[in-house]
């Protein structure tokens, strides 16, 4: 596991402090974080709803004979998937926030099981997510200090070098995938282009 040092206690307290202020918005791939081997699952939280609505129709299977049972099954099937699905995808996201927003610890295990990301909101395309992406670096660019009110010292001199000067255009957008200027490609990467 990635080591809690104080930068990066620093650095999540930005961004509880910007989630507070609706800065960031978080992302949540439901589908990964429903494994067992995901650090939030709930077995009992993941099947249990659907266990309960097997065994009432099972029930009605052999209570009320086939044609009932097996309209039960069909009005379960469709229960599941138009009310308890969304439900539990409401569920692990706030788990996932919960578990993000919590304390540094929490946010590092998630962080490296992956299945969740994080963007500005007032610019959504600017997004980086878990496992592969580096929060750290997300975080030092694009929130500001709460303390100081500013952009990080590590950062100074280099928006001071992407602000325009005079008639110079301004650096072009972000495109996820390319490299930052600067940014060492591996051969792996190099070989893609």
């Amino acid at each position: 596991m990635t080591s809690r040092t104080p930068r990066d206690r620093e650095l999540h307290a930005r961004l509880q402090a910007a989630f507070q202020r609706d800065l960031i918005s978080v992302y949540v791939d439901f589908d990964k974080l429903q494994s067992p081997k995901s650090p939030i699952f709930d077995p009992w939280l993941a099947v249990g709803p659907l266990l309960g609505l097997l065994l009432l129709s099972l029930t009605l299977l052999l209570a009320g004979g086939m044609i009932i049972g097996t309209a039960a099954m069909v009005v379960a099937v469709l229960v599941y998937v138009m009310v308890l699905r969304p439900w539990l995808e409401q569920v692990f996201r706030q788990k996932a926030i919960h578990a993000l927003i919590l304390d540094l610890r929490s946010f590092l295990i998630l962080w490296e099981y992956g299945g969740v990301g994080l963007s500005l909101i007032e610019r959504p395309e600017t997004m980086v997510a878990a496992p592969g992406g580096h929060w750290r670096h997300f975080v030092v660019r694009h929130l500001p200090n709460p303390e100081a009110g500013s952009i990080d010292p590590e950062l100074a001199s280099v928006f001071a070098h992407d602000a325009p000067q005079d008639d110079s255009p301004a650096p072009a957008p972000y495109i996820p995938g390319e490299p930052l200027e600067g940014e060492i490609l591996s051969r792996r990467d190099s070989d893609k282009r």
